[in-house]
This record gives structure tokens, C-alpha cells and sequence, in this order.
């Protein structure tokens, strides 16, 4: 009589044999898994919208939050170099979600933003473009270029231009020894409205402002 190897015998019974009551399969794991994420994600998105938010995080649903920002009041527009309203702001940061979040809160107010994600890129602009921007508003923590860097090579190709330097990592302490000419500073998370009032002042005290 033939006899089936016990080796053999045990993995067909681990094979073939039913899962127990209450065990969680490979399937039921992944859904799992994705139902802890959504959740996660409900929980970031519930708490960066509710009214008393300090902006902890920026929202990850930008298209959602241009709706708060266009709903807040407007300040009169300015007249830029080139006779169109507050000129031209570049914004930059290696962070796509954190130039979308900027740009939007800046275009709500009409102000007309060019958006970078690399410092380089910024400079060329600079040097190439026959308009040159009014305000650069840029990250300090990038991986080509920090902000202080790219605001001196920025004020070698254009004195005059305006500068916010925007971070999480540094105060502004650490801004003002530095041969960079950081007009304005902004600690990171920030409030729309905080941003706005940063520009305006900014813009308003260019030459032939009146201040």
C-alpha cells in the first residue's frame, strides 16, 4: 500500500485546509489597510478645515480651500511696473502642494504669480525675462538651493526686487546676519491672510508708492 510522505501531507493540509473562524485572510487585511488610510486622511482633512485651525498642515485638497481664501475680502488693487495690477510675484519651493497653496492665497487677491519648484529655474527667469518680478515669496529648506542663497544671486541680477523668505526650520534671527536682503519673513505653517498682508506692505513700499 502507498503511503503519502507526512512532509507532503502536512503542506496540503496547510494548503487546502479552510481559514478559522475570526482569522483575517490576505484580502480582508488589504481592505482593512485601506479603510485605517481613509480614515487617517478624513481625520487630517477634517481637522486643517475646521474654523478654529491654526493651518497646522497645509490641505491636501487645495482645489477645496481656493474656495475659503477667494471668499475673503479683497484689498484695492495696486498698479504694477508694467500698468497691470501689483506686478509680477515668483513663488518658489521644491514642494509642489506648498506653491499651489501660496499661488492660489496670492491670485485671490488678483496679484499675477508665476510659480517655480526649482531655484535655477527662478534665476533664469530672472536674467531671460523681459519683466522682471516685483516680490519673490521663497522657501528657505530646498535641496538645490536654500532661500538665503537664492535671494543674494537673485539681487545680483535684480537690485530692486522685493523678498519674503518663507520656512519651518528657521526663525528670522538666523535671517538677519545673513548678506541676503530678506525684506519680510514668514514662519511656516502660516495663515493666508498673513501672507497677503506681508505682500501689500511689501508692494506698497516699492518706489513711486508715496512711502
Amino acid at each position: 500500500m502507498f503511503k503519502i510522505p507526512t512532509r507532503a501531507f502536512s503542506r496540503q493540509k496547510e494548503k487546502y485546509s479552510p481559514p478559522l473562524p475570526g482569522a483575517l485572510t490576505r484580502d480582508t487585511q488589504h481592505v482593512n489597510l485601506a479603510q485605517r488610510r481613509k480614515a487617517d486622511a478624513d481625520d487630517v482633512f477634517n481637522r486643517t478645515h475646521s474654523p478654529n485651525s491654526a493651518c497646522q498642515a497645509i490641505p491636501p485638497r487645495i482645489k477645496l480651500h481656493k474656495a475659503t481664501i477667494m471668499s475673503q475680502p479683497k484689498p484695492a488693487p495696486l498698479e504694477g511696473e508694467d500698468g497691470s495690477p501689483n506686478g509680477l510675484i515668483f513663488v518658489v519651493d521644491d514642494n509642489e502642494l506648498l506653491v499651489e497653496f501660496a499661488a492660489t492665497v496670492l491670485e485671490s487677491d488678483g496679484y499675477r504669480v508665476k510659480s517655480f519648484f526649482h531655484p535655477e529655474d527662478v534665476l533664469k527667469a530672472i536674467e531671460a525675462g523681459e519683466e522682471k518680478p516685483a516680490l519673490l515669496v521663497t522657501d528657505y529648506d530646498m535641496t538645490e538651493m536654500d532661500g538665503l542663497a537664492l535671494i543674494v544671486s537673485c539681487h545680483q541680477i535684480h537690485p530692486a526686487l522685493k523678498t519674503i523668505l518663507l520656512s519651518g526650520t528657521i526663525d528670522g534671527s538666523m535671517a538677519s546676519p545673513h548678506p541676503a536682503r530678506v525684506h519680510r519673513f514668514l514662519g511656516k505653517p502660516y495663515q493666508p491672510a498673513q501672507l497677503k498682508t506681508l505682500v501689500a506692505e511689501l508692494l506698497r513700499s516699492r518706489p513711486g508708492r508715496g512711502r
